[in-house]
């Protein structure tokens, strides 16, 4: 008897019965046509509202500027009223019970500060409508609100967040949430299994890089397919890891945990202080600027006013900044700043820190392109729509397969071969 482990019937196997470099390289084929048959209609939508949302904000802007966009003074930014006065006018625009949270800064000197906060309406399935207000830097006047989600339909939702929901979810609520991350897995597989096909085994390397000259339709098809996703697969790589992150938070914690401790933001609590009292979100500026003066202003999130957490631990500020760091990479540091007593509770920083919890910092910046500044942006913008290239050009690619395999069948058959199936 041969000591030889058989393989199973299901793989392709050469002449000799072994596993051959064809044959693995034909079972790769398989898988990668499969997930993209399957998953591709997905990566498409996913793809494309992805690149929406590298510039939601401008997008936003642009179509809402009765909202976003301010009259700027001379002065600037140094014109700004103080930011306690700008959260107090957020805080009267919204309605009894509802909670301001996340917040971004003016991402220039013509637009408002953009508040979120949620607002319960007791719907069956427990959630809450998320709404923004928007708030004139140099006025502390509240220049509008509107529903960014709804609990009741997408549907109901603001252009820009039904572009969120169908992206990361698509409109199917938590269970979307879900699948997609389960889906960026499978694409990062079609990724891989992409490039193992690309390679090339005859070391024909020029030609791996280029277009062939004076191709037929067919192969110019292939070279599509094949060198788009090449080129971009480093970026796609990045925005499908990330995009594995903040859809399967938990889990790729826990996986990131196996070779680096992570720190987990919601253990993350200020000392119990009875009776005491808040410190302003001014303080909280000048603690953050004075221990970090290098970055720009981004977000911040407000603890709520009355603590939901078990034992009624309180809840700490955040306060998010861009922060150049070398050979031209922007990371998004995250400051934790305890509500009574001003003390840094927590620093994460792309640039240093706990490897865990550096490689968990730079997942926003790799999926939103701020990594790399605009370029970065203008890269996973690309990025989006190479996925829709990939898949009409993987579908045109097996179409083609499928009409040279009937033909040749009916040759070998000698059967009559319709003449359009002959002229194509």
């Amino acid at each position: 008897m041969s000591s030889e482990p058989r393989l199973p019937s299901w793989l392709p196997t050469g002449r000799t019965g072994r596993f051959s470099a064809r044959s693995r390289r034909k079972l790769w084929r398989e898988v990668h046509f499969w997930l993209g048959l399957v998953a591709g209609t997905t990566l498409v939508v996913i793809g494309l509202t992805g690149s929406l949302l590298v510039y939601f904000k401008e997008i936003d802007a642009w179509l809402n500027p009765q909202l976003q966009i301010v009259a700027a003074p001379p002065a600037g930014r140094a014109a700004y009223r103080p930011i306690s006065e700008i959260v107090a006018a957020a805080r009267a625009a919204i309605p009894t019970g509802a909670q301001l949270g996340f917040t971004y800064y003016p991402r220039n000197e013509e637009t408002a500060f953009w508040f979120f906060y949620s607002m319960g309406k007791g719907s069956q399935s427990g959630g809450s409508d998320t709404l923004n207000v928007f708030v004139n830097p140099y006025t502390a006047q509240v220049t509008g609100t509107r529903v960014w989600y709804s609990v009741e339909s997408p549907f109901k939702n603001c252009l820009m967040g039904f572009i969120f929901k169908l992206h990361y979810a698509l409109l199917l609520g938590t269970s979307g949430n879900t699948l997609v991350g389960i889906l960026c897995v499978f694409f990062i597989i079609s990724s891989l299994t992409g490039l193992i096909l690309w390679w090339p085994i005859t070391g024909k390397w020029r030609q791996a890089f280029l277009f062939k000259k004076h191709a037929s339709s067919e192969r110019l098809n292939h070279d599509l397919h094949k060198l788009s996703g090449f080129y971009s697969l480093v970026v796609l790589l990045a925005v499908l890891v990330s995009g594995v992150y903040f859809n399967l938070g938990p889990q790729f914690r826990w996986l990131v945990e196996l070779f680096a401790p992570v720190t987990h933001r919601p253990d993350i609590v200020g000392k119990q202080q009875a009776h005491g009292t808040t410190i302003s979100i001014d303080r909280v500026e000048e603690v953050v600027h004075q221990r970090f003066p290098d970055g720009q202003w981004f977000a911040f999130s407000l603890p709520p006013q009355t603590s939901a957490m078990p034992g009624n631990r309180p809840l700490p500020y955040m306060v998010a900044q861009l922060v150049p760091g070398a050979w031209g990479f922007v990371g998004r540091r995250e400051i934790i700043v305890d509500q009574y007593s001003g003390e840094i509770l927590h620093v994460g920083d792309p640039f240093r820190g706990r490897g865990g919890d550096v490689f968990i910092q730079w997942q926003w910046p790799l999926h939103s392109g701020y990594a790399l500044g605009m370029p970065g942006r203008i890269l996973v913008l690309i990025a989006g729509m190479v996925c829709a290239v990939l898949y009409v050009t993987g579908i045109i690619r097996w179409l083609q397969k499928r009409r040279a395999s009937r033909l040749a069948e009916r040759r070998r058959c000698a059967l009559p071969i319709p003449a359009s199936e002959a002229r194509s």
